[in-house]
């Protein structure tokens, strides 16, 4: 297990941590942000990337889902 992989389970594993305190605390946004972290530690994980790049890669992956959920004339402006 090298570095990245080693971080990427520390990650999720606090991403873990954070999620099940939102539960408790009801708190939107940490569950939102502990999700994403536990996300990024699985895939940290498995691929053995660095956080830059992985954080980068689900980024543009999110931003491609959400554009393609707006209506066309808005993309369209926005770009």
């Amino acid at each position: 297990m090298n570095r990245d992989q080693v971080r990427g389970a520390w990650l999720q594993l606090r991403g873990e941590l954070r999620r099940r305190w939102a539960t408790v605390t009801g708190d939107e946004v940490m569950l939102l942000a502990a999700t994403k972290d536990i996300f990024l530690g699985k895939l940290r994980r498995r691929t053995g990337e660095a956080r830059l790049s992985v954080e980068r890669q689900l980024d543009a992956l999110i931003l491609r889902v959400e554009l393609s959920k707006r209506p066309r004339s808005v993309i369209t402006l926005a770009a």
